[in-house]
């Protein structure tokens, strides 16, 4: 439960450095890629045997798991950001949440990791407190998904709604890579694990950087930084979560925990100001 209550807490503060960057920063690629970076040299120094290329079929099967990964990283925080443009936070946020049902299923099937009836219950409620907290009301302010009119508007609507689906997919694939990992890797890789991952998204990043030709300044450089470094230890600290619970329990609690420990904080702090 340790693990599991420090990754909920690094996952706040991640999320409120994002909001953060969002209005304080104007280049979102440059912040994504100093985030890789600095996960990337945290990851290194978490390592006990700092070998940058392990062989084996270990090492191989570590590399090629980071890299899915990685992708997985990069593609699911570019669909994030383009979803809360069309569709409002609140609504990307539920259906990314949502997506712990695919790691918890597929956990059950794969590997036996069966539920008693009272953890489906306390399951089942932790996935109700997830669409709960995170519905709220529209903001009038957030686009609509389907506006009033003719065959265009229609079309628009069908690719909001691809972008919750792929949301909801690509938050469980994101879940899903971490539990193969913690099945079929070593115990002794998964900081080594985590660190591929951060330095095969850097690359990733730069090169969508570069694509989109946006200057890095400064204080990209810092929002970055401090994105990295609980985004880092959020991934790091599932993963060892997993190692110690069900994937049935961390899932549901992580995702639950994080959406309340979100809405608990913007209370405190509204209330502060207002």
């Amino acid at each position: 439960m340790f693990y599991l209550a420090i990754a909920i807490l690094c996952s706040l503060t991640m999320t409120f450095v994002m909001k953060y960057s969002e209005s304080h920063s104007g280049n979102r690629y440059g912040v994504t890629l100093f985030n890789y970076l600095t996960g990337s040299v945290i990851g290194y120094f978490q390592m006990d045997d700092k070998t940058l290329i392990v062989g084996g079929s270990d090492g191989i099967f570590t590399f090629m798991m980071s890299s899915i990964h990685a992708v997985f990283i990069v593609a699911v925080l570019l669909i994030l950001q383009a979803s809360i443009n069309k569709n409002g936070a609140p609504l990307t946020s539920t259906f990314n949440r949502m997506g712990i049902l695919i790691p918890t299923i597929a956990s059950a099937i794969l590997f036996g990791e069966i539920p008693s009836w009272l953890q489906i219950v306390g399951i089942g409620l932790a996935i109700f407190a997830i669409i709960y907290i995170s519905g709220g009301k529209k903001d009038s302010s957030e686009p609509g998904i389907i506006a009033e009119g003719g065959q265009d508007n229609a079309s628009k609507g069908n690719r909001h709604m691809i972008l919750l689906f792929a949301a909801f997919v690509g938050g469980g694939c994101m879940d899903m890579m971490s539990k193969l990992f913690d099945e079929f890797g070593q115990d002794s890789y998964k900081e080594r694990f985590v660190f591929y991952g951060f330095v095969i998204s850097s690359v990733i990043a730069l090169v969508l950087c570069l694509v989109k030709n946006r200057h890095v300044t400064p204080k990209d450089m810092l929002m970055g930084v401090m994105l990295g470094v609980p985004n880092q230890l959020t991934i790091l600290f599932q993963l060892k979560a997993v190692g110690e619970l069900p994937a049935y329990l961390v899932y549901p609690c992580f995702s639950a925990g994080v959406i309340l420990a979100v809405n608990v904080v913007n209370v405190i702090v509204c209330s502060f100001t207002f």
